[in-house]
């Protein structure tokens, strides 16, 4: 019994995320992983109303239940556990991608629909990856499609919260 005990807290330690050497910063990607950003976005088609259905727990992203708005150049983010919302200044910096003014991590779109109903979004550092839908309940293959990009692109989807296929 101690034996398994010792060997299940060393695999809890194995697992658990370190802060970036350089940056201390959790992240949430295998940075040796590939990563582009959608080559083609249809911007008037980001804009509008989205809700995080799943994302890595930091930050002010990728919180399950978070409301976003796009309405370039601005990006509003609603948090239900906090009253008032937060605008956040961004710029088109590229195909599929975002910089924000304040100087924060670029913001890449990693896969949209054909419909522009779900969205995955990461950062190339891996300290933020989600995915986002227009509906509160998003079809489970395109939830499931969202969810393959990011594995590939190296996010670690155990640290996603939310629906978690």
């Amino acid at each position: 019994m101690r034996f398994l005990t010792i060997a299940c807290l060393l695999f809890l330690a194995a697992c658990a995320r370190s802060p970036d050497s350089a940056t201390g910063q959790v992240v949430y990607r295998d940075q040796a992983a590939p990563i582009a950003s959608r080559a083609t976005v249809d911007w008037a088609r980001m804009q509008g109303d989205w809700i995080v259905i799943e994302g890595a727990p930091d930050g002010i992203f990728g919180l399950p239940g978070n409301t976003m708005t796009l309405d370039l150049p601005r990006l509003i983010v609603e948090r239900p556990d906090r009253p008032g919302a937060r605008l956040i200044e961004v710029a088109i910096d590229g195909p599929g991608r975002l910089s924000q003014v304040q100087g924060a991590a670029p913001l890449w779109i990693l896969w949209v629909d054909d419909g522009y109903r779900t969205v995955a979004i990461g950062t190339p550092d891996g300290s933020f990856g989600w995915i986002m839908d227009r509906d509160p309940a998003p079809a489970r293959d395109r939830l499931r499609a969202a969810r393959e990009v990011l594995a590939w692109y190296g996010y670690d989807l155990t640290a996603f919260r939310g629906s978690g296929l």
